[in-house]
């Protein structure tokens, strides 16, 4: 019983941090293909991602506490 719940944390932490990084992913291949001059928000939005998986990186990894 206590081996399913580990598998539902790793599986729920990593759906969690990989949320951020799509969207990252997405914003970055967007900024790549702009021809316009709307790509800064493609840049704003894929740092803002980035920074948000990275910060939840070792809360995804059980090194710390959700703060």
């Amino acid at each position: 019983m206590e081996l399913l719940g580990l598998l539902y944390q790793i599986v729920i932490r990593s759906f969690f941090l990989m949320l951020p990084l799509g969207v990252a992913f997405l914003a970055f291949r967007r900024l790549s293909l702009s021809q316009t001059s709307n790509a800064w928000l493609y840049a704003v939005a894929g740092l803002f991602a980035a920074f948000t998986a990275a910060g939840l990186l070792p809360w995804a990894m059980a090194i710390s506490g959700a703060s």
